[in-house]
């Protein structure tokens, strides 16, 4: 899924590392929406600081999403896939970054695509749509982060 084609900044990449990482510490055999959240949340940049700012921390944030990651049976494998939801994420973050003329796909670009895809009824499974609830229920939802994102930009 991840091409040398798409251009992510460096934050992003440490994203998907922190991603990986989430992934693996409840051996998880995919990378999740959660997981991903989890990344924008645990990096810095402009979508750790919308995420934080809409909810009124990393705390909240932390505690509404972690009670929600399920620990796997087994150990992960080294490399982890995306599930499609992740995958769409990914694909609506470059969108996103288009639509606000950004040459390079940012934090707050994949915090955008990851809200996007986690409350499509089309792409979104029932643990994204528990995901999208959560992070709803602390103010995080995609036209709060978007307006956000816009208002940063200047």
């Amino acid at each position: 899924m991840i091409s040398p084609t798409m251009d992510l900044t460096d934050r992003v990449k440490r994203v998907l590392g922190l991603a990986h990482a989430e992934a693996t510490d409840v051996d998880n055999v995919v990378i999740a929406p959660i997981h991903l959240i989890l990344g924008v949340l645990g990096a810095r940049g402009p979508g750790a600081q919308i995420l934080r700012d809409l909810a009124g921390g990393k705390a909240v944030v932390g505690e509404a999403v972690r009670p929600l990651l399920t620990p796997g049976d087994d150990r992960s494998p080294a490399n982890l896939p995306f599930t499609s939801t992740a995958e769409a994420a990914l694909l609506r973050a470059i969108e996103e970054s288009r639509r606000l003329g950004e040459p390079r796909t940012g934090t707050e670009h994949l915090l955008l695509g990851l809200l996007r895809a986690i409350a499509d009824p089309v792409t979104a499974t029932p643990a994204d749509a528990v995901l999208a609830e959560a992070l709803a229920a602390v103010g995080v939802d995609y036209l709060s982060a978007a307006r956000m994102a816009e208002d940063r930009r200047g």
